[in-house]
């Protein structure tokens, strides 16, 4: 068993493309591998803002020109496609993901973590929900066999907090300055949506 820990954030459009790569990588090698998503926050301080584009925000905080801006999204969303994403950016919804990471431990707790991170990135990459809305949040985990209500007493008393904060302690030790970070049986890393075969190839080496 290869375990693969991944450290990313929902709102990182890479950590989307690159769990998808990997995800394929691992079909295509078939090896038995365990993927266990660890929380990491781009921007933990980011106030959700409905009203706010994507582009506009990028265009505040980072000073990038909108053409520029436009231009990266453009080769991400067709990197996406290419593994099997749809990127819709116009319509993202800047938020905090605290509450999402809060859902990914409740989620790994019952088993489905996987699932419902795929869940959380394709509501906010493809369908522009707000993934600082509880009640955004409740629906997946209700459609993954999850208790929306419990979820609810999990945000309310922030019962994770302190693993998502130890996760990203870690990241820390680990000298992560970005996300997607890989981490493959704490011999090997892979950093950033790095190429499908690049991900094959560190699997095979795991595997040898």
């Amino acid at each position: 068993m290869i375990k693969i820990e991944v450290w990313s954030d929902i709102s990182c459009p890479f950590c989307w493309l690159g769990k998808a790569r990997l995800d394929n990588a691992i079909k295509t090698t078939n090896v038995n591998a365990e993927v266990i998503l660890r929380s990491f926050q781009l921007n933990p301080d980011v106030k959700t803002d409905p009203s706010v584009s994507l582009y506009d925000y990028l265009h505040s905080t980072k000073g990038y020109p909108p053409v520029q801006i436009r231009q990266i999204n453009d080769r991400l969303s067709a990197a996406g496609s290419a593994s099997g994403l749809e990127f819709n950016f116009e319509k993202v919804v800047v938020a905090n993901t605290m509450k999402a990471h809060m859902l990914l431990h409740y989620a790994r707790s019952f088993g489905k973590l996987l699932p419902v991170a795929d869940d959380l990135f394709r509501a906010y990459f493809m369908y522009g929900k707000n993934v600082d809305d509880p009640a955004v949040l409740q629906k997946i985990a209700g459609q993954n066999g999850l208790d929306e209500n419990e979820f609810l007493n999990v945000i309310n008393d922030l019962r994770y907090n302190q693993d998502i904060l130890s996760d990203i302690s870690e990241a820390s030790a680990l000298n992560v300055r970005g996300v997607p970070f890989f981490v493959f049986n704490r011999k090997f890393a892979v950093s950033g949506a790095q190429e499908q075969s690049v991900f094959e190839q560190t699997l095979m080496k795991c595997s040898a």
